[in-house]
């Protein structure tokens, strides 16, 4: 026990003691690092941009000299041997250039002079179509190349194209080419070049084309440069600390010079640090291990007596009391686990009163969740029997008598709004005093009156748990018991279309979780009269869908009937005879059975059945023969019919197109008019076709607009 408690507590201090001092040594070397290699990113921006703007100087240089050239000889309307003289003085002037050449507008060299090879006519050669020619031609401004190696030396070089414009027109005239010799750059990368550190340049996509050893930079190798200096992989993947600078010449020219400086050399001076830190940190936990051993044993006595006390109260022994003289914590544990002893005592003492207090709120818990479940069960029940109506006015008085059932409501009312939105009406109710209201078509204006008109408006519940002292009770004399009123809003989507009201003889019978449940049932409700109310719709639909075919047909079968000499026909032993006349319908024989001919409810005729003997004689197997030979009859008869009407209108189709082919036919309106005028005769067979003019302004004569 004792050796227990001891190296527990040896381990907290050495805990408390040891993380504080690892934690603050190690930020200390965080934040000694971090600060190193601010340090080394900085020197190396400072020697990546000191490189960036001699190389800057450098190409400005070349240029700068190149523009003077032209702007002091007016080189463009120089002959080629004055040109030619020119350029071998410029390039016995500048050392950073390895060849010149003057192109027209054409792209012809008309002169060059080259610094490593002598240049005659047939070596000029036709430069249209190469980027620094036609770039200049076209924009007019200074274009800088990519780097490349020249393919007899092997050594790097830009080419810099220039305009030679005129100076009263601003036209082009022709264009200065030159090539830059690149390798100057070098000796730059090689004077920022110290220690470890390595200095490159990377053109746009990345490519090395210089280097602070020349033989790297021949390589062809490609890196991809941080976004800014930083502690990342360098040129050779190891982990370097990188600086960034960028010479910028044009949109499609830049480079970037990075400056390289190996991790370990960039942190010498942190490493250093590191090295003095951890060795101070191994001293310091030493000293504490030792102080923590001579501390916790100073607490054992007296922790243990508290312990040899605490297992007596476990015995059993409520009166047993830890004796310490001391005034420190030790002393105040003491007294407090005295106290605690004490209260433990008191609590024993009163566990079986908090029992019954425990038991008694379980009690009250249960109840509530009793109800909560009868209230569930009720919706449960209220949807299944709101899903077996879908009529409005059937509906409504259901769902009224069934909450009042099930949840024991005084006064429940259902209100409709009306078509203008104005007012909450209401549609249905369970209690004598709503039938009553019914009955003079009470209606609330929305957002004015009660908290019916307020559901609706604000398009939430409202509870008045006192209507007599609420603010937007509406004062109802045919419910004057009601206390408590709970109004829910039935709502389809974002739409309002009605409230579910419900009123208690109870002050405050209602709450916030019978929002929560009895909303529920309100939206149920919504769902049932919007689908009551498509559903009354649907039909009407279809009832003035089948009115409109009972009319269709019933118009086309009389205009079919009129186009026909014949009215029906007789079959009997003798054979089929047609019928000229219509039948009669006081035909008062006993032995003819007269069955209708329908079609969707249409009578188009009658079948009169004459089987020789008195109607009532025939057996129901005669009947249903003759039902089921005039139903099919009838099918036949609509399918003649359409048939026909198909037939005469394809017909009809078919002249017309022809008619107006033969029209079509011809360009000269005297022959279109006759070819009308004689297939009109002979489709119809008249014996005379005329046409008359007419002046429409004349009294009584009428256009075609007036037909």
């Amino acid at each position: 026990m004792q050796r227990s408690l001891r190296a527990r507590l040896t381990t907290i201090l050495l805990t408390i003691s040891i993380l504080p001092l690892l934690f603050a040594a190690i930020l200390g070397i965080q934040q000694n690092v971090a600060a190193q290699i601010d340090q080394a990113i900085t020197q190396q921006n400072e020697v990546a941009s000191r490189v960036a703007i001699q190389t800057e100087s450098y190409i400005d240089s070349a240029v700068n000299n190149l523009r003077s050239l032209i702007e002091v000889y007016d080189i463009d309307k120089q002959n080629p041997e004055q040109q030619k003289k020119i350029l071998r003085n410029a390039l016995s002037f500048s050392e950073a250039l390895s060849d010149i050449s003057i192109v027209n507008t054409s792209g012809i060299e008309t002169a060059k002079i080259s610094r490593n090879s002598v240049v005659t006519d047939q070596d000029l050669l036709n430069l249209s179509g190469t980027p620094a020619f036609d770039t200049v031609k076209e924009t007019g401004e200074i274009y800088y190349g990519e780097i490349i190696s020249d393919y007899e030396t092997g050594l790097p070089f830009m080419t810099l194209g220039l305009p030679i414009t005129d100076l009263e027109t601003g036209k082009t005239n022709a264009v200065l080419i030159a090539h830059l010799r690149f390798q100057s750059v070098w000796s730059f990368m090689a004077d920022a070049a110290e220690g470890n550190r390595s200095v490159y340049m990377t053109d746009r996509h990345g490519y090395v084309i210089a280097h602070s050893n020349p033989s790297i930079a021949l390589q062809g190798l490609s890196f991809t440069p941080p976004a800014e200096g930083d502690l990342t992989d360098g040129l050779e993947g190891s982990l370097s600390v990188l600086g960034r600078s960028d010479v910028f010449l044009s949109e499609n020219t830049n480079f970037v010079v990075i400056t390289d400086l190996p991790w370990q050399n960039a942190l010498t001076t942190s490493l250093e640090f590191m090295g003095i830190a951890i060795t101070l940190i191994f001293v310091t936990i030493g000293v504490i291990y030792i102080f923590s051993i001579r501390l916790t044993r100073s607490f054992t006595s007296p922790i243990e007596a508290l312990a040899q006390t605490a297992e007596a109260i476990q015995s059993g022994n409520l009166y047993a009391r830890v004796e310490l003289e001391s005034d420190d914590e030790i002393g105040l544990l003491g007294d407090a686990f005295n106290r605690m002893a004490t209260q433990l005592q008191d609590v024993l003492s009163g566990l079986e009163a908090r029992v019954v207090a425990r038991t008694r709120e379980l009690q009250t818990t249960l109840a509530e969740n009793n109800r909560r479940a009868e209230q569930l069960e009720a919706i449960a029940l209220a949807a299944r029997r709101i899903a077996t109506l879908d009529n409005v006015d059937d509906l409504l008085p259901n769902i009224a008598e069934l909450v009042s059932e099930r949840f024991g409501f005084y006064h429940v009312g259902i209100f409709l709004l009306d078509e203008n939105q104005e007012f909450a009406v209401l549609r249905a109710s369970n209690s004598e005093g709503g039938q009553a209201m019914i009955a003079r078509n009470h209606k609330l204006r929305i957002g004015k009156e009660g908290v019916v008109g307020f559901a609706v408006a604000e398009q939430q519940a409202r509870i008045a748990l006192d209507v007599g002292e609420d603010a937007v009770f509406f004062d109802n004399p045919e419910l004057p018991n009601t206390h408590s009123e709970m109004a829910l809003p039935l709502i389809i989507g974002r739409r309002v279309i009605g409230v579910l009201d419900i009123q208690s003889e109870e002050v405050g019978a209602f709450s916030e979780d019978d929002i929560d449940v009895l909303s529920t049932l309100a939206d149920q409700i919504a769902v049932a009269i919007q689908n009551a109310r498509l559903f009354a719709q649907s039909q009407d639909t279809l009832a003035e869908l089948e009115r409109t075919f009972q009319q269709y047909v019933s118009t086309e079968w009389d205009r079919f009937i009129s186009l026909s000499s014949v009215k029906g026909y007789v079959a009997h032993h003798e054979g089929i005879q047609p019928i000229r006349s219509p039948l009669q319908n006081d035909n008062k024989s006993e032995n003819v059975y007269r069955v209708p001919v329908k079609l969707r409810d249409v009578v188009i005729g009658y079948v009169n059945v004459d089987l020789g003997k008195p109607v009532n004689n025939y057996t129901s197997d005669e009947l249903d023969v003759i039902h089921a030979a005039v139903e099919r009859f009838t099918l036949a008869l609509e399918n003649a019919r359409l048939l026909e009407t198909t037939t005469r209108r394809a017909r009809r189709e078919r002249l017309v197109s022809e008619v107006t082919t033969k029209i079509r036919s011809t360009t000269d309106p005297d022959k279109m008019v006759k070819t009308a005028m004689e297939e009109l005769q002979k489709i119809l067979g008249a014996s005379k076709v005329e046409l008359q003019a007419f002046d429409p302004k004349a009294t009584g004569s009428k256009t075609a607009d007036d037909i």
